[in-house]
């Protein structure tokens, strides 16, 4: 049985985390896709093990959560088969330091609200100020797991203009009219109350994860694979990937992950390779 080097499964990697679709990444690296799928399943899989054993116990002032809405094979008007349609991608990142604490796929539904919730208040201790959209289901969620005694709590609206032109409606994002915010528990510092660097890291979301980006083919036909590369993405972002504020503020390349001093340097591709298959030969 032929296996592919750890060279070509570490390029595979890098095009993956780098916006490259399933088909691209297989011309470039030389192989077949169903290669990259196994591979991202692989990376996936991994990945998710990994920030569910390593991102927890953090100590985070400020947290923001928001949610990303994608499809699986058809949008909800063309779905005719169960798994076809909307998919929602939650996420929660740490305000000051950029670090994904969580991640949830799934509907966009109060069940799901809470399990992300969840999650995200087992991952930090202390209290926190988080801030989210007006989604209702928050509320609840964040009463529940995090408590009166650990949340200050407040939530941004924004509002957005009509495109009259249905081609700037189609293809450019809309306007934002208006910005209101709302103290809802606690004692929120409602100047730092934003969802602006969450809404950032979805705007990346869709730049480097392919399968988010908008008016193509390269949706996720299958909703596990969609997880996986949400996974990998994620991953990518925290360990992999050099963010330009943090490395001028600690005078070195640094990634989320180290500021939390869960890795003492970014990873590469060759590092996740070696990490997925501990017998694989890496480029040193």
């Amino acid at each position: 049985m032929n296996k592919t080097s750890a060279a070509n499964r570490a390029v595979i990697l890098r095009c993956l985390t780098d916006g490259m679709g399933v088909r691209a990444t297989a011309r470039t690296a030389g192989v077949t896709k169903g290669t990259v799928l196994r591979l991202l399943v692989e990376a996936g899989e991994f990945a998710a093990f990994y920030s569910d054993f390593r991102v927890r116990g953090l100590s985070i002032p400020r947290i923001e959560m928001d949610e990303q809405w994608s499809f699986v094979s058809a949008k909800d008007r063309r779905a005719t088969k169960p798994g076809q349609g909307s998919i929602w991608t939650f996420a929660c990142l740490a305000s000051d330091t950029k670090l994904v604490v969580s991640w949830l796929v799934g509907d966009r539904s109060r069940e799901s609200t809470d399990a992300f919730v969840a999650d995200a208040a087992s991952r930090t201790l202390g209290i926190t100020q988080i801030t989210t959209d007006g989604w209702g289901p928050y509320h609840e969620a964040i009463s529940r797991h995090f408590t009166w005694r650990r949340a200050d709590y407040a939530i941004v609206i924004k509002s957005y203009d009509v495109a009259d032109d249905e081609e700037k409606r189609r293809y450019g994002p809309a306007k934002c009219t208006g910005v209101q915010k709302f103290k809802v528990m606690g004692n929120p510092d409602m100047a730092k109350a934003t969802t602006s660097y969450i809404e950032n890291v979805n705007t990346q979301t869709r730049q480097r994860c392919r399968r988010f980006t908008r008016l193509t083919s390269m949706h996720s036909k299958k909703a596990l694979n969609h997880m996986h590369a949400v996974a990998l993405n994620f991953f990518a972002h925290n360990f992999m990937r050099v963010h330009g504020t943090l490395s001028k503020e600690q005078g070195k390349p640094t990634t989320p992950a180290m500021m939390h001093g869960l890795a003492s340097r970014p990873w590469t591709a060759e590092d996740l390779v070696a990490a997925i298959d501990p017998t694989a030969v890496t480029i040193k």
